[in-house]
């Protein structure tokens, strides 16, 4: 399961590849999350069948270093972008956030 937190409003949707509606959300109708691997998310939100975004986030083999590639259709134009983010020290335990965006919670 996926859980968007930070989003409004906050949506659960299952974390298996397919389009899950959400209500709400002025750029976005459906998400789709896919698990691609023990370090690897894709996300991606549509409206009305459009992709308007799309991203993917990375977490280095030692946790440290988590990379989110994305593209931004919801202008006339894509914008793309990729941002590094470095842990500086340990967290809590329990659930955590992978960005700030609604990542996927452990």
């Amino acid at each position: 399961m996926y859980e968007c937190s930070s989003c409004v409003p906050k949506f659960n949707v299952k974390a298996d590849g397919t389009g899950q509606k959400v209500t709400g959300h002025p750029y976005y109708d459906t998400v789709a999350v896919k698990v691609v691997d023990d370090h690897t998310v894709e996300l991606t939100q549509k409206k009305d069948g459009k992709t308007m975004f799309s991203g993917t986030d990375t977490v280095s083999s030692d946790g440290n270093t988590l990379t989110t590639k994305f593209t931004d259709q919801t202008e006339d134009k894509p914008v793309t972008g990729e941002v590094t983010s470095t842990r500086v020290s340990k967290g809590p335990g329990g659930p955590t956030q992978c960005r700030d965006r609604g990542g996927p919670t452990r």
